[in-house]
């Protein structure tokens, strides 16, 4: 039963990606992407968060913070090689915009790795 509110909200939410995928732009889409991989996230279904996370990234390249969660994700799933990549990225990204929390974060990922 205490699955029955997200099943209910990810079915809404990728009821309307269908509907919006190649009609509006990526970046137009990335919140709702955003939520539906947070979603699959609680749900344990890591397979589709990582998609979820990196359909984001298409509509938001320069967010570090969806490449930091993407990192996070194939962490989670095993991929250390790749969960580097996003996590330097990540920290590449902070350290251009001037974000303090996310370097420290990237910074500490990235160290927690080797």
């Amino acid at each position: 039963m205490a699955q029955a509110a997200p099943d209910r909200a990810l079915e809404v939410l990728e009821d309307g990606l269908i509907e919006a995928r190649g009609v509006v732009d990526p970046s137009e889409i990335s919140a709702v992407v955003i939520h539906a991989a947070v979603i699959c996230d609680h749900l344990g279904d890591l397979g589709r968060t990582l998609g979820y996370y990196e359909e984001a990234i298409v509509g938001k390249p320069d967010d570090g913070y969806l490449h930091f969660a993407t990192g996070d994700v194939l962490r989670r799933l095993g991929d250390q090689a790749g969960a580097r990549s996003r996590f330097t990225r990540s920290l590449e990204l902070a350290e251009e915009q001037g974000d303090r929390e996310l370097v420290d974060l990237a910074a500490a990922a990235i160290a927690g790795g080797e």
